[in-house]
């Protein structure tokens, strides 16, 4: 990018340009994928103008056991609003079946991007605390010489 700044809104709010986030002993992340344009439509918010989306995460303190991150060769599609769990988080593990995945165990200091529009899930931590801070990057053109941040 030429240009990589923090999400701003026409009248002046700026967006958070990272979130922390923990997961305990115990604590897991359900399948999701992430579309700012889907998941704030009609808001009127900026970034769902972003017709592309990164997510940056940066592993601040690794786990001892479990917390891997698995991501699936799978983007969501309207169809998949079948398989949404109702009154919780997440999808049904159906939605990815047969779909080629890849394991990532992050280390203490491991800076990594996904494509977070499609299917991904964070595996139960066993032991030991998994810290990470996340980012998203949008951008709208083609040409990606413009970029904005946001958490």
């Amino acid at each position: 990018f030429d240009s990589l700044q923090t999400a701003r809104e026409p009248d002046g709010r700026y967006y958070a340009a990272s979130v922390g986030r923990v997961h305990e002993t115990g604590v897991d992340g359900p399948l999701h994928n992430d579309n700012i344009a889907r998941d704030a439509d009609g808001s009127g918010l900026l970034v769902t103008r972003f017709t592309h989306q990164l997510s940056l995460v940066l592993c601040i303190e690794e786990c001892t056991r479990g917390g891997e991150l698995v991501i699936f060769r799978k983007e969501w599609s309207h169809a998949d609003e079948k398989f949404k769990i109702r009154q919780g988080l997440g999808y049904e593990e159906a939605v990815v079946v047969g779909t080629t995945r890849a394991v990532f165990k992050p280390r203490t200091g491991d800076a990594y991007l996904i494509n977070p529009r499609n299917y991904h899930l964070i595996k139960r931590v066993h032991q030991g605390c998994r810290v990470t801070a996340g980012s998203f990057i949008g951008w709208s053109d083609n040409s990606a010489t413009t970029a904005s941040i946001w958490a």
